[in-house]
Order: C-alpha cells, then structure tokens, then sequence
C-alpha cells in the first residue's frame, strides 16, 4: 500500500508546483494614461491589468496612493513623473508609467526683465541673478523692493516646462517655486499658479502673467519676464 501511494503523492506535489508557477505574476502590469496632455488640462491614470487574485494600488509621483485609477481636472506640475502600479496577491510586483505634461506658452508678454503690477508698480530686473545653491534661486533686490523665486530644483532648468507656485518652500515637489517679493509689505506667492519656462540655445526665459502675490494687507497682480544667458 505505501508503495502505492508513492506515485501518487509524487503526483500531487508536482501539480502543487504547476499551480504555484502558473499563478505567479510573469507579465507587466498594464498601467494606461491619456498623457501627454497640456499643462492644466484633464489627466488620468489607470492600472488596466486584472489578474484574478491579485489586488492592484497606484501610486503618484509625490508618493500618495491612489487606488487602482487616478483623474484629476486639472493637471499640475506635481503630476508630473513617475507612477508606480503595484500587484498584491501570492507575490508583490512593481511597474512604473512615467507620465509628461505638455508645457504652456506664456500668455502675456511682459518686456524683458520687467515687472509690471496692476497696482502701479514696476520695475527693471536686469540686475536680478541666478544662485543653483542649494536650489535654483533668482533674485532681484534693492533698498527698497525685491523679487525671490526659489525653485525644488538645484540646477537650472534645462528644458521648457511649466512649473506650479507653492505658498511656502515647506515639502516642495520637484515642479514648485516660491515667489516672495518686498514692495511695501512682504507678499508671497498664492499656490496652483503656472510660472512659464522657456529654454532656448542656453538662454532661458522665465515668464509670470497675472500671478497673484498676497501679503497681510494686501493682493496684487504681476506681470514679469527674467531672461538669463549662459
């Protein structure tokens, strides 16, 4: 009898085996997007794969989970990069989607290296200049008024993107800028606003439109171009 049941077992175990392989997650996970899309623009992302038994998550590049899909009205600069879809089930298993925004042309255009404000002020920036440490920084600055913005980035931007305003430099994603300035009062710039970057043959062009700074007492509306050469 036990020499019987032998083949048997032998059997069995190699079936468990089969099963065990056959249910192992070989193929990529199918991770779809309607990107590129411009800047501002509707943008969804979406794990299509659906292996039975398995449990899908996605993740967006500033980390958060997003269930299995991910649609926002408005895409943002944080919207842009990588995407991680993850399978749970008998084993974990990892993909990625880089996903791209198409950058927007500046609607205004201010004279370069000027600033113009809807409450009358203006100003010549062409003594304004260019740090890289520890983050990209322009600044202009006088006795009287200056103009900060500070990129997430440290190196200077070497392609043409739109980048998105935050309020504060306090956990900035790798599109952000903070924009202060100091013109009777600190103001500092309101978030979700495109600042416009252009880079062409080394020189690149740095434009605001209708950005809105707040201070404690106040809101203005500026018009900026900055324009930096290698």
């Amino acid at each position: 009898m036990r020499y019987f049941l032998l083949p048997i077992l032998l059997l069995l175990s190699l079936c468990s085996c089969d099963k065990l392989k056959n249910n192992s997650y070989h193929e990529p996970i199918i991770i779809k997007t309607n990107a590129p899309v411009p800047f501002g623009d509707s943008l969804a992302v979406w794990i299509e794969s659906n292996k039975e038994g398995y449990n899908y998550r996605l993740f967006h590049p500033t980390g958060l989970y997003k269930g299995a899909s991910y649609n926002t009205r408005a895409s943002y600069g944080s919207d842009r990069g990588t995407y991680i879809a993850e399978a749970i089930g008998d084993e974990t298993r990892t993909d990625s989607l880089y996903v791209d925004l198409i950058p927007l042309t500046a609607p205004c255009s201010p004279s370069t290296n000027q600033l113009i404000g809807d409450n009358g002020i203006s100003f010549d920036l062409n003594s304004a200049v260019e740090t890289t440490l520890p983050n990209y920084t322009i600044k202009y600055q006088t006795d009287t008024t200056s103009l900060t913005l500070r990129f997430k980035k440290s190196s200077r931007p070497q392609e043409n993107a739109t980048y998105i305003s935050t309020s504060s430099t306090y956990n900035m994603l790798e599109y952000d800028v903070f924009v202060t300035m100091e013109s009777n009062g600190q103001l500092q710039s309101l978030t979700n606003q495109p600042i416009y970057v252009e880079v062409n043959n080394g020189t690149i062009s740095i434009s605001l439109c209708n950005f809105a700074l707040r201070g404690y007492s106040q809101k203005i509306y500026i018009d900026a171009n900055l324009q930096f050469s290698e």
